[in-house]
């Protein structure tokens, strides 16, 4: 699955909730998450992953998308 544009609502705790095109998103981040950028400068991202039995999503890659200062 793939997360082209995830607007960061909140991140805590390795769990980023997403507004994607008006749809609530759960992103669990896990210690193997390839993570480009500054996590908790994030407003933007985009994320690669697959869906959970529980209907989250767990994270393989997710990048910072913006703000500028936040990328790595």
């Amino acid at each position: 699955m793939r997360i082209e544009y995830g607007t960061v609502i909140s991140f805590a705790d390795g769990i980023f909730v997403l507004d994607v095109a008006g749809t609530i998103e759960t992103l669990h981040l896990t210690p193997f998450t390839e993570v480009l950028g500054d996590l908790g400068a994030a407003t933007l991202v985009h994320a690669d992953g697959h869906r959970a039995d529980y209907g989250s999503v767990i994270a393989e890659r997710v990048e910072v998308v913006c703000p500028d200062s936040a990328r790595g």
